[in-house]
């Protein structure tokens, strides 16, 4: 027997006396009512979004956010904020004022995405850190490193409270992403496994909605005779949208074999299943929590193409604009964005130029280290402010449901606060700057586990400059770490992340350090004249006011 929710009888009756009087009680200002009803008026747009207007813009920001009931959670899978900037202009033509509705999304923060065992983490561990609150190994899908227990998932959390829930994709909802979510497996490779628990689950009544490709891994082999027994469960069960859009939850809508095809105008658009998924969900009184997933954001950035990753990214954003309205107008909702991690290291021109689409160009094929961006809105979402690791993110989510014993907290060292501010200054003549010793508050050698170095850094630079790589020197190796972003606009004030090498993340492993530098290279500036992006690293000035280190203590 699938499980049932339960609703107060009183709640129920009131909701019908109000449904049958017509009566619906806005509140906030006036000018939140007028664009309230505005957006009531509104539907999905043949593009796939609601698109940004005036009204959606006012209501953002004029709504009164409670304490929330609703949790949706978007992850842009491989999504770096210059993927985000470049769609922007791309689609100029095509935005209100030039805006995407991420940009309307008022708080952003910044989390890093490395793994247990990894400076550079895949989606399997990327995506356990934003459902489960602990860094594990790559490959693993809600256990720990050690392949020994399972983690609890954000989403098991809501359902312990009663909450409706359901996941969306655009690949396989088997995958590393959403199976973080919905499953613990060993290898994220085993999808018929991910499968067998998403609807064991379903059947248990701890998961409503399953929205996505992946038709495959439900209707071969064994899991046949799982869906079957899913189905007589309560479970509907569709493989074309048209089904979908006639069906009832519990549901799972699957439209193609793995991957669904993004161009082919018959699937529909990740917009589409959000919107749908929103109008089903909310209809408990509980609450809901959803997981919508940008999937083939990396797909295209893996194979380096840059015109369908731009393309992916829009579509992903036509998402944020279904749940950015849903947001405005069901203030009892938190949203929140992020990745797992960047993917392709996409470099934009420093400068403008006329064909700005012939400057731009990968670093790789496959994921990289760079922090990600973090969008929220809604209720206590400041606490998302500045730059925080990954599993800090499940962590907030679940402190929303009242879960406050969830994941692993970060520790933090300083290394260097309250003193005056140092100013470093590179020209030709000096390209690199050691950190001093003695600007420490401790030895390093009380550093334990040691994840990431952070600097507070304002640059003072009259342009836009590029950053300086971190150099760590033992007695017989030395470090190259990169920035965790490329550049920094003139004045502008940031977290500048530099994750260290796992031989750093050993007990006491920070006290063997001789030298810490950051630099531009071992050669002169004179010697780095043109840099692929446009502009030299003359002339470059920073204020750093603080130092700091994370320690995560990675579950043991």
């Amino acid at each position: 027997m699938m499980k049932k929710k339960v609703l107060a009888i009183l709640l129920v009756a009131i909701c019908t006396l109000c449904l049958l009087a017509g009566c619906e009680k806005v509140e906030g200002t006036q000018a939140y009512k007028k664009a309230y009803k505005a957006l009531q008026e509104t539907s999905l747009t043949e593009e796939g979004t609601y698109k940004v207007t005036e009204e959606l813009i006012i209501a953002s920001k004029e709504a009164e956010y409670t304490k929330p009931k609703n949790i949706i959670f978007m992850i842009g899978d491989g999504m770096g904020k210059n993927i985000v900037e470049t769609t922007r202009e791309y689609y100029e033509g095509a935005l209100y004022n030039g805006m995407m509705a991420i940009d309307l999304v008022p708080q952003v923060g910044w989390q890093s995405t490395y793994s247990a065992d990894a400076q550079v983490t895949d989606s399997a561990a990327g995506g356990t850190a934003l459902a489960c609150g602990y860094k594990t190994s790559n490959g693993t899908i809600a256990m720990d490193k050690f392949d020994r227990k399972p983690y609890k998932t954000v989403l098991e959390v809501a359902a312990e409270k009663g909450m409706s829930t359901g996941i969306v994709a655009t690949k396989a909802v088997t995958d590393a992403t959403p199976a973080s979510f919905t499953a613990h497996v060993i290898d994220r490779g085993l999808q018929d496994d991910i499968a067998a628990q998403q609807m064991q689950m379903m059947q248990d009544g701890d998961l409503d909605l399953i929205l996505g490709g992946g038709l495959n891994y439900y209707k071969l082999g064994a899991n046949a005779e799982v869906l079957g027994k899913t189905v007589d469960a309560g479970a509907s069960f569709a493989v074309t949208w048209e089904e979908t859009l006639e069906a009832k939850l519990p549901h799972i809508g699957l439209y193609s074999a793995d991957y669904i095809n993004t161009y082919d105008m018959t699937m529909p658009t990740v917009a589409e299943m959000t919107e749908f998924a929103l109008e089903q969900l909310s209809k408990d009184k509980n609450g809901f929590f959803l997981m919508v997933e940008g999937s083939q954001i990396d797909t295209k950035a893996h194979a380096n193409s840059y015109f369908d990753e731009v393309k992916e990214m829009y579509d992903f954003d036509c998402a944020i604009g279904v749940a950015l309205k849903f947001v405005t107008m069901h203030p009892d909702t938190v949203l929140i964005i992020t990745a797992d991690h960047e993917t392709g290291g996409l470099h934009l021109p420093m400068e403008e130029s006329e064909n700005m689409y012939s400057n731009f160009f990968y670093t790789t094929g496959g994921h990289t280290s760079i922090q990600v961006p973090v969008y929220a809105i809604g209720y206590g979402v400041e606490a998302l402010s500045g730059i925080r690791e990954n599993v800090d993110v499940a962590r907030f989510i679940a402190s929303l449901m009242a879960e406050e014993q969830f994941g692993q907290a970060s520790k933090v060292t300083e290394l260097r606060a309250g003193k005056e501010a140092i100013q470093l200054y590179f020209d030709e003549k000096t390209y690199s700057w050691n950190i001093p010793k003695d600007e420490f508050q401790l030895d390093l050698g009380e550093v334990a586990n040691a994840r990431a170095l952070h600097f507070a850094v304002k640059n003072t630079t009259a342009e836009k400059v590029h950053l300086p790589m971190l150099i760590l020197k033992r007695v017989a190796e030395e470090f190259y770490v990169e920035p965790q972003v490329d550049y920094m606009e003139a004045g502008e004030e940031m977290i500048l992340t530099y994750v260290l090498p796992g031989e750093c993340w050993e007990d006491g492993a920070m006290g063997d350090m001789q030298k810490m530098t950051l630099s531009y290279g071992e050669c002169p500036l004179a010697d780095w004249k043109e840099f692929p992006l446009g502009g030299t690293y003359e002339n470059a000035t920073f204020e750093i006011t603080e130092i700091w280190i994370t320690d995560r203590g990675v579950d043991q």
